[in-house]
């Protein structure tokens, strides 16, 4: 009964997904800044 549960693999997988999508949602938030700010040079 050592056998790892494919629930728990799938929360692991949307737990990671989350996390990626949280980081890309900064970077965007971060490039959108950088585009506003050097936008008017």
């Amino acid at each position: 009964m050592n056998q790892v549960h494919p629930s728990s693999e799938l929360f692991l997988l949307l737990n990671m997904t989350d996390m990626l999508s949280h980081v890309i949602l900064t970077i965007n938030q971060f490039l959108s800044l950088l585009f506003q700010r050097y936008h008017f040079l």
